[in-house]
């Protein structure tokens, strides 16, 4: 592998991400799970910030979680121009509790010219899927 973003974001498994350019990224404070060309699994903690009135996760900060990760694998790809999302399509299956880890992989399913279509899963400990997502993404 000589993709020197893939490298570098190899580097952060297991830890969080410090340097992200992006302020959303350090404040939803995801943990690299796995990294490849194109894929990108995090892991997140919902912390009491992130919650509803009901004590779980937000639909906005899980909108938002997706994002960020569809995000970090399109930029695995080492584009000469930046993409930015234009839709992002989210079917809510499950809670997510305060405390609770979850797991989100995004994966670049169609790399285009000027549109990149990309899916995402997010799963707790157990398995249990609490979300799934398609989102679009447009060169900038």
């Amino acid at each position: 592998m000589t993709n020197p973003i893939v490298l570098r974001l190899r580097g952060y498994i297991g830890k969080e991400v410090k340097d992200s350019p992006s302020p959303v990224s350090h404040f939803l404070r995801g943990i690299l799970v796995e990294v490849e060309e194109g894929m990108v699994e995090a892991e997140y903690i919902v912390h009491q910030e992130f919650t509803n009135p009901l004590g779980t996760l937000h639909g906005g900060i899980m909108a938002a979680i997706i994002d960020d990760t569809v995000g970090a694998a399109v930029y695995t790809l080492a584009l000469p121009t930046p993409f930015v999302t234009i839709t992002l399509n989210i079917d809510y299956m499950a809670p997510a509790n305060l405390g609770e880890t979850i797991f989100v992989r995004s994966e670049v399913f169609k790399k285009g010219k000027t549109v990149i279509n990309a899916i995402s899963w997010v799963k707790n400990k157990a398995g249990v899927y609490l979300a799934k997502a398609s989102s679009n993404l447009i060169a900038k």
